[in-house]
């Protein structure tokens, strides 16, 4: 079944290879075939709807173990750096952010809108991208299924397929497609300047669906012993995926913690 998969994938690259040039699909509606070869792609690389997962998180040069579960609208992650034993704990749905540091016994549960987001995305919006990239799914800019209409397309000499639109903020979004037909990086900019990228690594299959076992977010503004207000580098390694589990739901504070303010938070961790 997969190397037939495959084999469409390859047939369909070389059909789009023979055409010559970045087009834009706006400008070709009479290309019904065009439009249907590149959705097929796009349509193979819809990644997870939902999944827990066991990982590592790496944020520069710290690397601790963890748990990842991602919902139709949360994301929930915990940090267990000692033998399983958990230190920190995040949630965050569309309305709501939490987070516990077991060791300080602190807390913080309040409105997502206290978060300032990169790119001044609305609140709902991010979440909906986060999820989307956690879960490998070629994601517009605006949080719905990306559409071949609202693309350019272009190959390189490797011949790796690149779809590039328009996001919001003046952002220039560019999904990376390469000859096996996987879904391998999202690099985003505005006005030719990178602000991240997004590199999907070492594939693997799980059920019918093929998944990145590692996810790598980049900062390309990063300078070395400069990160004052640029978050570096962050891998997230998945050691096991689970399809079955019910998304975890938004946490439960112990009644001996005490509450701090997102800022503070943000100031210990160098982003202020």
């Amino acid at each position: 079944m997969w190397n037939k998969r495959i084999a469409y994938i390859a047939l369909t690259i070389i059909c789009l290879c023979s055409l010559n040039g970045c087009k834009s699909l706006r400008d070709l509606p009479q290309q019904k075939k065009e439009r249907d070869l590149l959705r097929s792609l796009i349509d193979n690389n819809q990644g997870l709807t939902q999944m827990e997962a066991k990982c590592s998180f790496q944020y520069n040069n710290l690397k601790v173990n963890g748990l990842l579960s991602v919902g139709e609208n949360s994301v929930y992650a915990s940090l267990q750096p000692l033998l399983g034993i958990e230190s920190h704990r995040v949630y965050a749905d569309q309305q709501l952010i939490q987070f516990v540091d077991r060791s300080q016994r602190v807390y913080i549960s309040d409105s997502l809108q206290q978060i300032p987001l990169p790119l001044e995305l609305p609140i709902s919006l991010g979440m909906k991208i986060l999820r989307g990239v956690l879960c490998h799914q070629m994601i517009s800019p605006w949080g719905t299924k990306l559409l071949p209409e609202s693309c350019q397309y272009s190959f390189d000499e490797k011949q790796q397929l690149t779809l590039t639109c328009q996001g919001p903020y003046d952002t220039e979004w560019s999904y990376f497609i390469d000859e096996m037909g996987d879904f391998t990086r999202l690099n985003i900019s505005r006005k030719g300047e990178a602000l991240v990228w997004i590199n999907y690594l070492d594939f693997e299959n799980i059920g019918s669906v093929r998944v990145p076992t590692g996810i790598r977010f980049s900062d390309p503004t990063t300078r070395i012993g400069d990160t004052q207000g640029r978050f570096g580098n962050i891998n997230i390694w998945y050691k096991e995926i689970y399809l079955d589990r019910t998304p975890k739901s938004a946490l439960t504070i112990p009644s001996n913690y005490s509450p701090i303010d997102i800022p503070i938070l943000l100031q210990s961790l160098n982003l202020l």
